[in-house]
């Protein structure tokens, strides 16, 4: 339990990256080689990554948004198809299937864990529906297994959007093991990071061939091997777009990911504190279903309404407490509501997820006085205004 001691006024960030002296040194033997765009340590990122998701395919990118864009594009979604997806999520797992031209159909999400329903995806199914996408919100895994039984009954594609999960398990299932391809992201917020940058992972040879000529202009040749071949003759097989991960991305990568079982055990050390300590309050604490293991990407509470979760938030900000809202309902944002017709009352699990949540600090380096902090500021604020 915290001390009846801590500063009132700790300042405690929302996030703060994990970048150790490792890290700085991988970061500073690559930037000795001569070549340092997408090289060897994209190539040893990219074989250690798909070692530890147990997967035999995964490609470096720009960012978990070029990993959606470049793994519909290497399953030939396109303009004409319909996707569906869920209606609370970060806009860049739309975004990134507009793109390609593709229309997304929305779908609620489970009242509890916040992820894509099954059953309300399932119906919004038509003639025109070729994929289906859940997103493993918050770091627990939506549940792959009926999601599989859905695409194979309707024979539709399916990509993961993976950006919160890359320790996350479900029963008999992880991170791309029952889809097509799955993307991550490695942006300054995410469990493991280079500040920008992604990956699509793949059972299949094809798709992960695929993303990497897409990853490169479409050029059907890497950099690395027309400079250091004899012959730098290239052909450009069709329209890609720039989304290679460098060798600088990939060298503070490599440290982080061997650290990573590490890290996750600090993290959860966090939550169980937290959940101790939250307990009784009138808060409700993350969901994670039996026979899940979350990745812990984030710790979001929810509150009983959206002006006592604005009020929370408020004080919480006045404590010195950084915190978020992850995320809005797609349907409050502009775009969405104006652009694509979307209505909160059509939605009303996303509606009242996304109208009530908000996100605490959670990473590796916190300290015990700031969790004390951050404890002490939520309880005492819980109990004035709830």
């Amino acid at each position: 339990m915290p001390s009846a001691t801590t500063d009132r006024y700790m300042k405690v960030d929302f996030f703060r990256h994990n970048l150790d002296d490792a890290c700085v040194a991988s970061l500073v033997e690559a930037t000795k080689q001569v070549f340092i765009s997408t090289g060897s340590k994209t190539q040893e990122f990219e074989t250690a990554y798909a070692s530890y998701l147990g997967l035999p395919h995964a490609v470096g990118t720009m960012s978990c948004t070029h990993s959606l864009y470049l793994a519909w594009r290497a399953l030939e979604i396109g303009a004409g198809d319909e996707v569906i997806v869920p209606a609370m999520t970060f806009v860049a797992t739309i975004e990134a299937l507009m793109l390609t031209g593709a229309t997304p159909v929305f779908a609620d999400v489970d009242p509890r864990t916040g992820i894509l329903d099954p059953a309300s995806a399932e119906r919004k199914i038509t003639p025109r529906t070729k994929g289906i996408c859940p997103v493993h919100l918050y770091g627990t895994m939506a549940p792959m297994d009926r999601f599989r039984e859905i695409a194979d009954k309707h024979n539709l594609l399916m990509v993961e959007d993976a950006a919160h999960c890359i320790e996350g398990e479900g029963p008999g299932f992880s991170p791309g093991s029952l889809s097509d391809a799955v993307a991550f992201s490695f942006y300054a917020t995410k469990n493991i990071t280079c500040g920008e940058g992604g990956a699509v992972a793949t059972r299949h040879a094809k798709v992960a061939q695929k993303v990497k000529l897409l990853r490169n202009h479409g050029i059907n040749r890497s950099a690395i091997e027309r400079f250091t071949d004899k012959v730098s003759a290239y052909d450009v097989e069709e329209y890609g777009f720039k989304s290679n991960m460098y060798d600088l991305q990939a060298a503070l990568l490599i440290p982080q990911l061997a650290a990573i079982d590490v890290n996750y055990a600090r993290r959860a050390a966090i939550v169980q504190s937290y959940n101790n300590a939250f307990s009784g309050l009138g808060i409700t604490l993350p969901h994670v279903p039996q026979g899940h293991k979350s990745a812990l990407h984030l710790y979001t509470v929810r509150l009983p309404g959206e002006r006592t979760r604005d009020k929370f938030m408020v004080a919480l900000t006045e404590l010195g407490i950084g915190c978020t809202v992850n995320y809005r309902p797609l349907s409050s944002l502009t775009f969405f509501r104006t652009q694509l017709h979307m209505r909160g009352e059509d939605y009303p699990n996303a509606t009242a997820i996304g109208e009530t949540t908000v996100s605490l600090p959670l990473y590796p380096n916190l300290s015990e006085a700031e969790i004390a902090h951050v404890i002490d500021s939520v309880r005492s604020i819980a109990q004035k205004i709830l």
